[in-house]
């Protein structure tokens, strides 16, 4: 769990971890650019347990603290998890079960329930793809994993040595390169995590030119790599004004559906 600044979400977050009903794993909290205030902050929160391994980073970069934090790990398995989020309290005994049961896949997410900043739940959806076929057959158009609520072999990211580059979605660019590399996927039907949108979070529709910027590099990277047209195809779909478009025609279809229910 990398955190760069101590927020209100922090402490709650770290929580839905230690009240997993699977109890056998090390929280490793990296201190990504923190100040000294902020990290004797962390201190004394991540103090309550022993379970929580807090490290302190001097070079920053959420793709160098994510890759430390998986060469410092201990378990053949790593589950992701974000500052500001809430996991479900039977999501690792679930995924991890789902793991043992299923030794060809080596990335497992689920179901994910959207929220605001509030904590309430959002009309917009993260929309659900199950089986490995599903997945990488939209993957280069959009990312269909929620990376802070997988779980992942630890062999399957060093097969494809971590994260790359310190974009916005580095994580879709690393599922691009897992699926070249012959990476399972999975999601499950269960909820297992509470994503959290507010204007904050480097995900916001607010940076959306810096967004388009960043992934269109990569996926016009793998346009030349592979010939694949489908990468241009997502690039163009991440275009400011396309995406504004499409959440408005979006947006119209739920308010026509609601109009029509309650009528």
């Amino acid at each position: 769990m990398p955190v760069a600044r101590l927020d209100k979400y922090f402490e709650s977050a770290l929580n839905s971890i230690l009240a997993q009903t699977f109890c056998e794993f090390e929280l490793i909290v990296l201190a990504n650019g923190c100040s000294d205030t902020e990290y004797s902050e962390l201190l004394k929160v991540c103090s309550i347990d022993k379970r929580v391994i807090l490290k302190r980073l001097v070079v920053c970069g959420l793709m160098f603290a994510l890759n430390y934090g998986i060469e410092i790990s201990r378990a053949d398995i790593i589950a992701r998890m974000d500052c500001d989020d809430l996991s479900f309290n039977k999501r690792f005994s679930l995924q991890y079960d789902f793991l043992k049961k299923n030794k060809h896949v080596d990335v497992v997410g689920g179901r994910i329930r959207l929220i605001d900043a509030d904590g309430k739940n959002l009309d917009k959806s993260f929309k659900y793809y199950e089986s490995h076929a599903e997945i990488i057959k939209v993957l280069p158009y959009r990312n269909p994993l929620c990376h802070p609520a997988l779980m992942m072999r630890k062999s399957a990211l060093l097969k494809v040595w971590g994260y790359r580059y310190g974009l916005m979605s580095e994580d879709h660019e690393m599922f691009i390169r897992m699926m070249y590399a012959g990476v399972k996927f999975h999601n499950i039907s269960d909820e297992i995590l509470e994503y959290r949108r507010h204007p904050s979070q480097i995900t916001d529709i607010s940076k959306s030119y810096d967004h388009f910027c960043e992934v269109s590099s990569f996926l016009l990277m793998y346009f030349l790599k592979y010939k694949e047209l489908k990468f241009l195809v997502g690039a163009g779909a991440i275009y400011p004004p396309i995406r504004k478009l499409r959440n408005l025609l979006l947006g119209t279809k739920l308010y026509i559906y609601k109009l029509f229910n309650l009528c």
